[in-house]
């Protein structure tokens, strides 16, 4: 995160602030299972030097899956502030209105697929006989998954508070948040 921060005092009882940050996360991750592990087997549905069993979703090399996310955000926030003293110090009023504003988009990636052969130049088997029905099934069901998604807020809020000699405080607040969510 990359935050601004700006602090004005206009008078000795009246200051403004304002904040601003971005934000970016990304995130790539490959997992791999070869031809000859235990979990490539289990889809062949037989051990790893046997034949291929025609009902099995991985009739030929392994099996190679990735996903894929970035996050973009950004906030920023206007904040007037009023504090003052009155009646030899016995009495406080403090007043806080502010706007806020943020966004953030999600991009994101997943899908899977087999008949992967890492050693042999990042490649995948072609040429499927239909015998293998078990596996057709499993491609025909093995949709990859896209998200694209925005959220966008923006919010008011204020809060007044009296205070007495630090004895007692009475205090109310505020916000309004509208958003592209609800």
């Amino acid at each position: 995160a990359l935050p601004i921060y700006l602090r004005s005092q206009t008078t000795e009882n009246l200051f403004f602030n304002a904040v601003a940050s971005a934000n970016i996360q990304n995130a790539d991750i490959e997992n791999w299972w070869g031809e000859d592990t235990f979990y490539a087997a289990s889809l062949r549905r037989g051990e790893v030097d046997e034949e291929r069993d025609l009902q099995g979703t991985l009739p030929y090399g392994g099996e190679l899956g990735k996903q894929t996310s970035k996050t973009v955000g950004w906030t920023a926030r206007l904040q007037g502030n009023y504090n003052k003293y009155f009646g030899d110090y016995k009495h406080n009023i403090n007043v806080a209105a502010g706007l806020e504003a943020s966004s953030t988009k999600y991009t994101g990636e997943q899908w899977t697929q087999r008949g992967y052969y890492k050693d042999r130049g990042r490649t995948f088997a072609s040429q499927i006989p239909t015998e293998f029905t078990e596996y057709w099934g499993w491609v025909r069901s093995n949709v990859p998954v896209i998200t694209d998604t925005r959220s966008n807020m923006l919010s008011a809020y204020a809060t007044i508070s009296y205070s007495y000699q630090s004895l007692f405080t009475l205090n109310a607040n505020g916000r309004y948040d509208g958003s592209n969510k609800f």
